[in-house]
């Protein structure tokens, strides 16, 4: 609003006080709106909390529908000499396991030098695999010493590597090369030292000879490349320690599965304490939350209650109550955890059908998840609701901008009438101060001829 500083002067009237008055009373048509704008903002942030309060459920939901949280196992063995890790794949049982032999990696050393730096010549060295892949590793005249030797073939790009050892006596110093994998397919079979083969000679007494894993399990051999054995048994990875027998375990993870079922109706009791919080009414202060009323937050609560209580018909749990799970009255979820254990321990199965359904996708979960996937897509209630709150408040945004516009106009018209008022006035003043003056001039003039 332009300057109005100047008003007054020339009639002495308040004209500022009285424009900043009607000022304010023409800015009290935006109170409404203003008003309006927070509400709707308030909603849409209320929404958005909503839909994270519906995303984490739906984490929990689909973390059951896919059926693999009912199959958790857990693993274990009678000695230190494998190290188990299970999948859900694994199936639950024992598993006697006989390790005959240890896989390893093949060596051999050269016989030994006096010196690392003495020269050894150029050429080319040619080294072997059993796999049939080999290399050629190239010695130049002026890196011919045994760590350039060494370092030249570990360079080569093949799995093997070399080392410089010190055994302790005249000749101290061998070059030993090795396969980095273990197993036969990985071991050297040859080593060909070229134009270099007066200056370094394999000693055969030094030879390791690469070697497969070699085990039993259940009385079935079974043969591996490393200790690392992967798909002999389903879902399990036996990590070979040590030669001898190991008996290994595998169970239902009892606890995971409970855990997953526990934090599925922790997850739903959160959603529900959020839409209580966001359509709550306190009658004693008037307080209500942001989106009581709202038909979106009920119609979802409709749809997942309906799921609820509908269950899985022909099923063996048909009900929520059937699987140790209660709807209370206030509309949250209580577990039975002693009815849960005894369902765990003796209808795992038929609680995975509950959930996870099979492939006519009539589990619980799987209803849920679906349903919620409806919800918070690009084209759900959700975002069909803040859409329509954002358009609102856009609309209530250009609605503002023309009312302070027809605001700023209004008061500038009074600020010209008022200054033309203050002119007026003034000159009015000017005149009367005049007229006095000449009166007060002429009644001196008639008291002195008198």
């Amino acid at each position: 609003m332009p300057t109005i500083s100047a008003l007054g002067i020339g009639s002495g009237l308040d004209l500022n006080g009285l424009l900043d008055q009607l000022n304010s009373a023409e800015r009290e048509k935006l109170v409404p709106i203003v008003d309006k704008q927070r509400s709707f903002e308030a909603k849409l942030s209320a929404l958005g909390q909503f839909r994270s309060a519906l995303e984490s459920f739906q984490d929990k939901v689909d973390q059951l529908s896919d059926g693999t949280a009912f199959q958790s196992v857990t693993s274990s063995s009678t000695s230190e000499g494998i190290s188990v890790a299970a999948t859900r794949d694994a199936v639950p049982g024992q598993y006697n396991i006989d390790v005959t032999q240890l896989a390893g990696t093949y060596s051999i050393a050269t016989t030994g030098l006096d010196a690392r730096d003495e020269y050894l010549g150029a050429g080319t060295i040619t080294i072997t695999l059993a796999n049939n892949t080999s290399v050629e590793v190239d010695i130049d005249s002026e890196a011919s010493t045994l760590n350039d030797v060494r370092d030249a073939i570990n360079k080569s790009g093949i799995d093997i590597q070399a080392s410089v050892v010190n055994d302790g006596s005249d000749a101290p110093y061998r070059l030993s090369i090795g396969s980095v994998e273990a197993g036969e397919d990985a071991a050297i079979t040859n080593i060909d030292f070229g134009a270099l083969a007066g200056s370094l000679v394999l000693d055969d007494a030094t030879e390791v000879q690469g070697q497969n894993a070699q085990l039993t399990v259940n009385g079935i051999d079974i043969v591996s490349q490393t200790n690392q054995v992967e798909g002999a048994l389903e879902g399990l990875t036996l990590a070979l320690l040590e030669e001898g027998e190991v008996g290994v375990r595998i169970d239902v993870d009892d606890e995971t599965i409970r855990s997953g079922v526990a934090e599925f109706v922790e997850a739903y009791n959160r959603l529900q304490t959020e839409i209580d919080n966001l359509t709550r009414y306190e009658p004693e202060s008037g307080v209500s939350g942001a989106l009581l009323g709202d038909s979106t937050l009920r119609s979802v609560q409709v749809q997942l209650r309906g799921i609820f209580t509908t269950g899985r018909p022909g099923g063996e749990l048909v009900q929520l109550s059937d699987s140790g799970i209660a709807l209370q009255l206030d509309g949250t979820l209580e577990v039975d955890e002693d009815m849960l254990s005894d369902i765990v321990e003796e209808q795992l199965a038929e609680l995975s059908a509950f959930f996870a359904g099979d492939d006519s996708g009539d589990g619980i979960a799987e209803k849920l998840s679906a349903a919620l996937k409806a919800l918070l897509d690009s084209d759900g209630i959700i975002s069909s609701a803040s859409d329509s709150l954002d358009r609102r408040i856009d609309a209530l945004d250009q609605r503002q901008e023309r009312v302070e516009a027809s605001i700023d106009r209004t008061v500038e018209r009074y600020r010209k009438q008022f200054s033309q008022l203050d002119i007026l006035v003034g000159n009015l003043n000017s005149t009367s101060a005049y007229v006095a003056q000449q009166f007060d001039i002429l009644n001196a003039q008639l008291s002195q001829r008198v």
